[in-house]
């Protein structure tokens, strides 16, 4: 048994010193790399270049080096007013600006060397059906049209727009469309002597063309690199008419993260959150009107149950120090004596008992009746909400800050008063729209 845990121990051993040394191996490639990309590309890394399109704004934190002059932050923290506010407020959120110059294609240093070298003419051919600074494949597609014009009896717009992008690779990557040129004589092998692409020869109508292989990355990293953070952005996808800037954006509320007050902010808030900014940015990006909206539980029995521990364990002198610590401090304690009438309760309603009596005594009582009093608008348990929400927000902006998210608004469910619940739930009855099922309201929106 002894040589047989030695043979075990040896057999770990190795496998972690082959770890070690892979990971050791990782690095060290990873940090030449890093070097030569920071001395050619001292601005930007291709991290920030590719991911800015989505991060920009909110969601992660954009990466720049320690030169780049393009980008500046700020965050400007929230102010609460101290008096009691309307159910419904929107402070002011955390903002992080970035401040970095438009792209200017003539500027495109890099870009226009990576063309000049290739022996091409620069600046790239202009046509008026080309969009080369949101879509790089319309690099090709002008310096292909730019020749076929030549050759063609037509105009530049039926030229360019006779080079379409292909729905197979195997067909090519762009597709010229022969028939829809008038070309002198028999002058298609004279057209594709381009560096950028190559062409088999083909007396159909339909030729296909492929992107060099061996080129298509560099220009593509360049592009990249020379459009910096607004590589992938096309403003103009979200206008109402693309022909009439002056209709218009299209409009798109986000709503997400929506953690509960004075509760842990959880792995599930984080994942919406994360994944809802970069949903945001991909729409900004593209030129919508976004309305990031966080929507809060504020207002509920929980806050009933929080008072309740604060009465019991609360103190002033630790809310000073640490309050965000210590109303969690509270809540989980109050929550802990609250677990074994919580569990009563359920089993009985599991049982099919009558849960009345349970829910009548005990922080069940206490509970309800403080959140009574919040419904009916009494000055001290409203003082006592307000208190611990601003608290909680505060939490809440620092965290976002630290993820670069800023919302547009904060609202949450104490901007619903009962009084328009009473009002939805009467024309609702009025009108026939919902269908009572055990108890329950249920409104099928394929009949409306």
């Amino acid at each position: 048994m002894h040589g047989y845990a030695l043979a075990e121990m040896r057999e770990l051993f190795i496998f972690y010193l082959r770890l070690i040394l892979r990971t050791l191996g990782a690095l060290i490639v990873l940090l030449t790399v890093s070097s030569v990309m920071h001395k050619r590309l001292v601005n930007y890394s291709f991290a920030a270049a590719a991911a800015a399109a989505a991060a920009q704004g909110s969601g992660l934190p954009l990466l720049s080096s320690s030169k780049s002059k393009a980008c500046h932050r700020s965050i400007e923290r929230g102010r609460f007013d101290d008096s009691v506010p309307p159910i419904h407020f929107k402070p002011q959120t955390s903002r992080v600006k970035i401040c970095c110059p438009t792209w200017d294609l003539s500027q495109s240093r890099a870009l226009e060397t990576l063309l000049q070298g290739l022996g091409l003419t620069v600046p790239i051919p202009a046509f008026s059906a080309a969009n080369v600074v949101v879509n790089p494949v319309d690099i090709y597609r002008c310096y292909v049209a730019d020749v076929v014009k030549q050759a063609a009896e037509c105009g530049e717009d039926i030229t360019f727009n006779a080079i379409e992008r292909t729905q197979v690779l195997a067909h090519g990557d762009v597709v010229l469309i022969v028939a829809r040129l008038r070309l002198k004589g028999d002058s298609i092998g004279q057209l594709f002597a381009l560096p950028l692409i190559s062409c088999p020869s083909s007396k159909s109508v339909f030729i296909p063309i492929h992107f060099n292989e061996t080129i298509l990355p560099r220009l593509i990293l360049t592009y990249i690199f020379d459009r910096r953070h607004l590589y992938g952005q096309d403003m103009f996808t979200g206008l109402r008419d693309a022909k009439n800037e002056a209709a218009g954006r299209k409009k798109v509320i986000v709503e997400f993260s929506s953690p509960n007050i004075a509760k842990e902010f959880h792995a599930g808030h984080l994942r919406t959150t994360i994944i809802c900014a970069y949903i945001s940015n991909l729409y900004g990006n593209m030129g919508w009107d976004v309305l990031k909206i966080n929507y809060l539980g504020d207002w509920g029995k929980q806050f009933g149950l929080l008072a309740v521990g604060w009465q019991k364990f609360g103190s002033e002198e630790l809310f000073q120090k640490e309050p965000q610590k210590h109303l969690l401090d509270v809540y989980a304690k109050i929550n802990s004596l609250f677990n074994p009438e919580k569990e009563a309760s359920k089993n009985a309603r599991e049982n099919g008992e009558d849960t009345s009596e349970i829910e009548s005594k005990g922080i069940y009582a206490e509970r309800n009746a403080f959140f009574k009093k919040m419904e009916d608008r009494e000055p001290e348990a409203l003082r006592l909400w307000k208190r611990f929400r601003d608290i909680s927000i505060e939490r809440y902006i620092s965290t976002y800050a630290r993820l670069n998210i800023a919302f547009d608004e904060y609202s949450g469910e104490s901007a619903v008063r009962p009084e328009t619940v009473e009002k939805v739930e009467r024309i609702l009855k009025e009108k026939g729209i919902y269908e009572e099922n055990q108890g329950l309201w249920i409104i099928d929106f394929k009949k409306h």
